[in-house]
């Protein structure tokens, strides 16, 4: 299958899932409160997209600056730990540990100490990333 042939195929396929959803909803007589047909979303949408926007930006922000602080420090502890077989033995454990705790538990206790806001919803987003980074990035170096 060539490439034009394959995202053909995949338009071909999300066009058709939609076109089912709208049908079945209207032939259905399924309430909108329900499962709102796809056409009515895009209109939602479009009505409410001056409201949503400075939203969107804002958690987009948040987003990225979050991840942006967690890469930038889950590569440095990642480097740090994995360069020291002493610090890579000691600290994994517990990074392998603090992984598994789920990291939206921390998030009432952020919003305790800096307020409701965007200083803890980037740290939210540091707190995901960090974790995954300096457990690969730390057993990348030790391993080599």
């Amino acid at each position: 299958m060539t490439p034009r042939a394959q995202k053909m195929a995949s338009v071909t396929l999300i066009v058709s899932v939609f076109v089912f959803w709208e049908l079945f909803c209207l032939v259905a007589g399924i309430s909108e409160l329900i499962l709102p047909r796809p056409s009515r979303i895009i209109e939602a949408f479009l009505q409410y997209a001056p409201a949503i926007a400075p939203h969107a930006w804002q958690t987009l922000y948040t987003t990225l600056v979050g991840f942006f602080f967690g890469v930038l420090i889950g590569l440095t502890l990642g480097v740090l730990i994995g360069s020291s077989k002493l610090a890579y033995d000691t600290a994994y454990p517990l990074l392998v540990g603090i992984s598994s705790i789920p990291k939206v538990a921390v998030v009432p206790i952020f919003v305790l100490w800096f307020g409701a806001g965007t200083v803890p919803a980037i740290l939210t987003a540091m707190i995901i990333c960090i974790f995954p980074i300096v457990v690969n990035v730390s057993t990348g170096i030790a391993t080599v």
